[in-house]
């Protein structure tokens, strides 16, 4: 129901077109991005609404215009580019120029150049007063391959694969708590809770449960605390203290 992204496969460039109109209001990402930049004010930044003007900036490396490329279902070629002239800096892009064991730029901001472990805020070792109610270790983020983000989970056939968000939980776990395959359980932590299925497996491990991302029936950032790496930002998606039980 749009055009692009611009998508490239192997050698080739190519801009997908509308399968079938657009419903409704539907519109493109790029549209409304678009629409909302410009009642920033940030208009200018975004090729002030033009979506194509955004495609013919991105193709401009192959001196490719998106017309162009719209008429050309099959894609275009990709020509082989020149051979990289030697450079007169070489050596790698480090501050050093050098393969480095040790990072310079972190070094520089007086962060331990080398990998450290560090324990999360909370953990069970580092919170073992919260883990006494709190004693699983959430893990969250996964995708589901039948689902783009939060998208798709109003399509019924998409559905019928992967009908309700699930808990993942290793069955000792799921024994200790009464948990039965299919159970509606709530999976709660400090900060909140939400309710999915259980779902035992092996896969996970004892001590540790496993929630998918992207559903609005479940939704996992109300579980999820600002513990932010100091270094990254990273969220702490990997490493939240949780209990589940029985609804």
């Amino acid at each position: 129901e749009r055009y692009g992204p611009i998508r490239v496969a192997g050698r080739k460039v190519f801009l997908p077109e509308p399968v079938v109109p657009a419903v409704g209001e539907a519109r493109g990402d790029r549209e409304w991005i678009f629409d909302l930049a410009k009642r920033l004010g940030l208009g200018a930044d975004f090729w002030d609404g033009n979506v194509e003007a955004s495609f013919d900036w991105q193709l401009e490396p192959l001196k490719l215009k998106a017309a162009e490329l719209k008429k050309q279902p099959k894609g275009v070629d990709i020509p082989a580019g020149a051979p990289t002239p030697a450079s007169n800096n070489p050596g790698f892009s480090t501050p050093s120029r050098k393969f480095e064991l040790t990072s310079g730029i972190l070094q520089k901001y007086g962060v331990d150049p080398l990998p450290v472990y560090k324990e999360p805020v909370e953990s069970p070792v580092s919170a073992p007063d919260l883990a006494k109610k709190f004693p699983l270790v959430l893990n969250s983020g996964s995708r589901e391959p039948m689902f783009v983000h939060s998208r798709h989970r109003n399509n019924p056939r998409l559905r019928e694969l992967e009908p309700d968000p699930k808990v993942d939980i290793n069955p000792k776990d799921a024994a200790a708590r009464g948990i039965k395959q299919g159970d509606d359980v709530i999976l709660e932590g400090p900060r909140g809770n939400v309710k999915a299925k259980a779902n035992l497996t092996e896969l996970a491990m004892p001590g540790v449960v496993h929630i998918y991302h992207g559903w609005v029936q479940a939704d996992i950032n109300v579980v999820t605390g600002r513990n932010f790496d100091p270094i990254s930002g990273f969220p702490s998606f990997k490493s939240e203290l949780c209990e589940v039980r029985k609804a």
